[in-house]
């Protein structure tokens, strides 16, 4: 079964950083890889939280990138 978890992600690329992501991915997980301009940013939860409309999620940050095997 998938579940979605709403995160912010913080660094990585301008048009990812700073936003609202929902991603599929297990509550528990720390990690998240996002599909992006030929590769996959990653990120991992930092520990902190910020409030969006009301809801409290989880910060994750940009720790890497990987292109697309060709």
């Amino acid at each position: 079964m998938t579940r979605f978890l709403r995160v912010v992600l913080t660094g990585g690329p301008e048009a990812l950083s700073d936003t609202e992501y929902v991603h599929d991915t297990p509550p528990s997980g720390e990690k998240v890889k996002i599909a992006y301009a030929a590769g996959h940013e990653h990120y991992t939860a930092n520990g902190e939280t910020r409030v969006v409309d009301g809801e409290t999620l989880p910060v994750y940050s940009w720790t890497d990138r990987t292109s697309f095997a060709e």
